[in-house]
């Protein structure tokens, strides 16, 4: 009799992965492509085929997302872009964070189109410092490096299956501890704001060779 694989568990990065934020004081100025959402002084644009993509796997997956970026920052976006309210000491920590910066899901100029059911929403306050990156930092980003570890999410999450979970990230520094999870999407940003199809690549890729795989590491780490 075959046995009935556990849903998979896509935990999705943010910035760079999911969506690009920036400054209205940062805009490069050969940017054509207009943001879907005007976030307070920020700008955000949502990866091409990532609200639809995000549904269609939720059928058949669980999905969760994992910023490297403060609660404070992170809650409000996920709410404003995907319809996922934060929920206990989360919500509370992000409400109290927001109203005192000024960063709040109410700032957003469209209602969010979907609402996501992510499985759980986790910020930099869950990741660990990536001190070899930080030491040999070259660019801006490199200062504030951090890294996912899995062992958290089944510390946190007791059914999760290490071997039915993926890491989706723009960044492979942070599967450092897992590197046999990571699926590594390509970033977002402002050089493929109309033209990336990354979405559905890994939509594909989850469907056909994901799915079907009863250790995802028998096909991972992969670059889409």
């Amino acid at each position: 009799m075959a046995t009935t694989l556990q849903r998979p568990l896509l935990i999705f990065g943010l910035r760079g992965t999911l969506i690009e934020r920036l400054h209205t004081s940062k805009l490069p100025s050969d940017i054509t492509v207009n943001p879907q959402h005007t976030f307070g002084l920020h700008k955000v644009w949502v990866r091409p085929h990532a609200l639809e993509t995000l549904v269609a796997l939720s059928e058949v997956c669980d999905v969760a997302l994992w910023s490297s970026t403060t609660a404070k920052n992170t809650h409000p976006i996920v709410q404003g872009v995907f319809g996922h309210t934060a929920q206990g000491a989360a919500a509370a920590a992000a409400s109290s964070s927001s109203s005192n910066s000024g960063f709040s899901s109410s700032g957003f100029s469209t209602p969010p189109a979907v609402s996501i059911p992510f499985k759980f929403v986790w910020t930099r306050e869950h990741t660990s410092t990536d001190d070899f990156r930080r030491l040999l930092s070259s660019q801006h980003d490199d200062d504030h490096a951090t890294i996912k570890d899995l062992q958290l999410v089944k510390k946190s999450f007791p059914d999760v299956l290490l071997e039915r979970t993926i890491l989706v990230d723009d960044t492979p520094s942070k599967s450092r501890l897992q590197a046999g999870n990571l699926l590594w999407l390509e970033s977002f940003g402002e050089k493929n704001f109309a033209s990336d199809d990354g979405m559905l690549k890994l939509k594909e890729f989850v469907m056909k060779e994901i799915l079907p795989a009863p250790d995802v590491r028998l096909v991972l780490p992969r670059r889409l």
